[in-house]
C-alpha cells in the first residue's frame, strides 16, 4: 500500500460505511455453476427474522452482504475527522491481490520469486485486515504499556521474560530510560492509554496492518502447496480464513471452491511451490477448520453442505 502522505492530503472523502474485510472478488470464487453464492450464519447471528423457521440455514446471498462491518478501515487524522483513505488504498491492494492470485491458481503460470512474495503479501494483507485481528492487536498493545508500567516491581530477567511475550526487547538504553520514570506516571500512561478509542490518530486499531511486511517475510518462508478439489466436496470460506494461531505450525486458506493454499511448517524450512489433488480427508478437515473458526458465518457452493457441518 502506498504509504505517501500525499496519498492523505487527496483523500478528503468519508462516503464508505460499509466495508468488506474479505474482498468480493475473493467471494466470487465460492459461487456454484449457475451464480449462486450460499451463506450460513450461526443461529444468534443470522439477519433474517427471529420466527423464520430457516434461520441458521443456508441461504443465497450476494457478496455486497457477505464478509462486511461498519467503519471497518475508517481512520481519523489529528483533528479526530474520519476519512476513506485507508479503505481506498485496500480496494487498489485488491486488485493485486487478485493478480497474484490468478496467476498461482494457472497450472500454466511459472512461479517466480516475485509471484511467490507478491501471493503471500496477498496472504498477509488478508490475515492483518480481519476486525478481530486488529482489535486483538489493539488490546495486546494496551496489554503492553500495562506491562512497562511493571518495570519497577521486576528485576532485569523478569522484565524481559515479560516483554518477549510482546514480541519486545529493550536496549539498555531503553530500559535504564523507561525504569527512571516514576511508577504513578507511568501507571497514569497506562490507564490513559486504556482508555483510547480504537480509532484513535496516534494509536488506531488499523496500525494492525504495519505487520503485513513481517507476515509476508514469514510466509515466503514457508513451503506452499495448492489443493485442489475436484467437488463433492468443494471448499468452503469462513468470515476468519486467515487462523490467528500458531501461523508458524502451518496453516490453509481457501481461495476458491477448486483451491486451497497449504502452507507449511516454518520449522521444517524450504521454499517449495507446488500442487496436487485434495484428499477428500484434507478437505473435510479445512472446511471443517474454517467453520469452526468463523465467528458468525461462512461461506460456499453447496448449501446442504453448508447446513451439515456442526462443531
Amino acid at each position: 500500500m502506498n504509504d505517501d502522505a500525499s496519498v492523505w492530503r487527496k483523500e478528503r472523502d468519508f462516503k464508505k460505511r460499509n466495508q468488506h474485510y474479505v474482498p468480493q472478488f475473493w467471494q466470487r470464487e465460492f459461487k456454484d455453476a449457475n451464480g449462486n453464492l450460499y451463506v450460513r450464519y450461526s443461529l444468534s447471528a443470522d439477519p433474517r427474522n427471529e420466527r423464520d423457521p430457516d434461520r441458521g440455514k443456508a441461504f443465497d446471498e450476494t457478496t455486497k452482504n457477505i464478509f462486511t462491518d461498519d467503519y471497518t478501515y475508517t481512520v481519523s487524522n489529528d483533528l479526530f475527522q474520519p476519512h476513506d483513505v485507508l479503505e481506498n488504498l485496500l480496494s487498489a491492494e485488491e486488485g493485486q491481490m487478485k493478480q497474484s492470485h490468478d496467476e498461482v491458481l494457472n497450472a500454466t503460470t511459472s512461479i517466480t520469486p516475485e509471484l511467490r512474495m507478491a501471493f503471500c503479501r496477498s496472504i498477509a494483507v488478508a490475515a492483518c485486515r480481519l476486525p478481530h485481528v486488529m482489535s486483538r492487536f489493539q488490546r495486546r498493545r494496551q496489554d503492553m504499556v500495562f506491562a512497562f508500567a511493571e518495570i519497577t516491581q521486576l528485576d532485569r530477567p523478569a522484565f524481559d521474560a515479560k516483554m518477549k511475550g510482546f514480541g519486545v526487547t529493550l536496549t539498555n538504553e531503553e530500559y535504564e530510560l523507561l525504569r527512571a520514570r516514576p511508577e504513578d506516571d507511568l501507571i497514569r500512561t497506562a490507564l490513559g492509554f486504556g482508555d483510547l478509542s480504537p480509532q484513535d490518530p496516534n494509536f488506531p486499531m488499523q496500525d494492525a496492518l504495519a505487520g503485513v511486511a513481517t507476515f509476508t517475510r514469514i510466509f515466503n518462508l514457508m513451503d506452499i502447496t495448492i489443493l485442489e478439489s475436484s467437488g463433492s466436496p468443494f471448499f468452503i470460506m469462513g468470515d476468519s480464513p486467515v487462523p490467528d494461531y500458531e501461523l508458524a505450525e502451518g496453516f490453509s486458506i481457501p481461495l476458491t471452491k477448486s483451491a486451497t493454499a497449504q502452507f507449511g511448517s516454518l520449522a521444517s524450512g524450504g521454499q517449495g511451490f507446488s500442487r496436487r489433488s485434495a484428499t477428500p480427508t484434507e478437505i473435510t478437515a479445512i472446511n471443517q477448520e474454517q467453520y469452526n473458526n468463523s465467528a458468525t458465518h461462512v461461506i460456499g457452493p453447496d448449501p446442504s453442505y453448508l447446513d451439515s457441518l456442526t462443531s
